[in-house]
């Protein structure tokens, strides 16, 4: 965690003798520059404040990078206050001393959006605020906005009250129990956004423009984002309010991602906290389930198997991936030690296919689809789908089919089939191919 360096000093320029004059080209909003920093002639290594002073937090956090990376012999984490462009590439980046109040919760959003433009994917603000004291109300609605920023972290000042979630109470506890744990859920998924951005410069979160770009009516929208091209989160900002009203927008179906009710198309209403986290039509997400009992963290929730959540487009077609690597040793892209596979529906078939397999992926036991007719009966593999190899269960009032407890592994060919009350069938199937 690289604090303070903007560099911010706790008097103006130096304690000792004086700073020389300010001799600039032209005046930035600040007088005198040594505002809370260094003098302007204050000497650096690679010259003078007034040139360094805007890089310097990039500077430190590269050095830190190269650092961490030759000694330690893994990824390094370090996550800077102060940013410049280029500094997604070797760090993250938090907003800073930010107050426990809702205009400062209600703005993280549009922040959050402003350095996905910047280049900066992992970013996030400090839930529940790090100034002064945190109500329970603020602190539950910022626990289900803070579980889905990038840098997910609950934090504040020594000198404010404690904002733990169990320390506000039951009410808090339930929500952010609620929250982490989709977060947690969708950490493979997370985990892919960031392999793109790697690769290709991608986003992770990212406004609603980035996705419908000719649609003027999501342009000013700056209380709603999305995660991938995919899932949009629309978090409760008003205290006192019990639902939000985002925007739908585009021609797919949206649904909630908790249980695959559908929520609207095209168009806005207002949701609960229960359907604040919503995904539309034309996803397969890889999803992995935390731990039921003990201890929830990134390393035991990864070696829980994998889930799939199949939503059909209009037009029954569907698209997702899984990148997948050990998560910490440095260069397993380039070293070719990882798992890259694609998900396909199109119409009644689903398909995988292994676009590079150099890391062990852990097996799929769960198969969730939206948006289906009833259904009588499904086969796996060609046996039918009984116990103890294979399980299935039907809700008809959000048209859900759930596949269970089948352990395929993701580098071998499954094949599931379901049938209708209409005697239509719907055939998946897993394939293996070279890399």
């Amino acid at each position: 965690m690289q604090d303070m360096n903007e560099p911010s000093n706790f008097v103006d320029g130096t304690a000792v003798g004086h700073c020389g004059p300010e001799v600039l080209p032209y005046r930035p909003h600040m007088d005198p520059l040594a505002t809370h920093t260094l003098c302007a002639d204050a000497k650096h290594h690679g010259g003078l404040h007034k040139d360094l002073h805007n890089i310097y937090g990039l500077l430190e956090a590269r050095a830190t990078n190269y650092a961490l990376s030759e000694i330690r012999g893994k990824r390094p984490f370090i996550i800077s206050r102060s940013s410049f462009a280029g500094l997604g590439r070797l760090a993250g980046h938090w907003s800073g001393d930010i107050s426990s109040a809702w205009h400062d919760m209600r703005m993280t959003v549009p922040e959050l959006l402003n350095f996905a433009i910047f280049g900066v994917p992992l970013m996030g603000a400090d839930i529940c605020g790090f100034t002064g004291d945190a109500t329970p109300e603020l602190c539950r609605r910022w626990m289900q906005l803070g579980a889905f920023y990038p840098f997910s972290r609950n934090h504040n000042s020594d000198t404010s009250k404690p904002q733990d979630p169990a320390s506000m109470g039951a009410a808090v506890v339930r929500a952010s129990r609620r929250a982490l744990r989709l977060r947690y859920r969708l950490l493979p998924l997370y985990y892919t956004l960031f392999w793109r951005a790697h690769v290709f410069g991608d986003s992770v979160v990212r406004p609603l423009f980035f996705e419908w770009s000719d649609n003027e009516a999501v342009y000013d929208i700056d209380d709603q984002f999305m995660v991938g091209p995919y899932v949009m989160v629309t978090p409760i900002l008003t205290e006192g309010a019990t639902y939000a009203t985002p925007y739908f927008p585009g021609s797919q179906l949206w649904y909630n991602i908790v249980d695959g009710a559908f929520l609207a198309k095209n168009t806005t209403r207002n949701v609960t906290e229960d359907q604040t986290v919503a995904v539309k039509g034309g996803a397969i997400l890889p999803l992995q389930e935390p731990p039921v009992h003990g201890p929830v963290s990134t390393s035991n929730t990864r070696s829980s198997p994998m889930q799939l959540i199949v939503i059909p487009s209009d037009m029954n077609k569907a698209f997702g991936e899984l990148y997948w690597d050990d998560g910490d040793s440095p260069n397993t892209y380039d070293e070719k030690k990882y798992s890259h596979i694609e998900f396909y529906l199109n119409r009644t078939n689903l398909t995988s296919v292994v676009k590079w397999w150099g890391y062990g992926v852990p097996p799929i036991n769960n198969i969730t689809v939206f948006a289906q007719p009833a259904v009588t009966g499904v086969t796996y593999n060609d046996y039918p789908c009984e116990k103890p190899r294979c399980q299935y269960a039907y809700i008809p009032k959000t048209k859900v089919l759930h596949i269970y407890n089948i352990n395929v592994s993701m580098d071998k060919a499954i094949n599931i089939q379901w049938s209708y009350k209409q005697n239509k069938r719907v055939a998946g199937t897993f394939t293996r191919l070279s890399g």
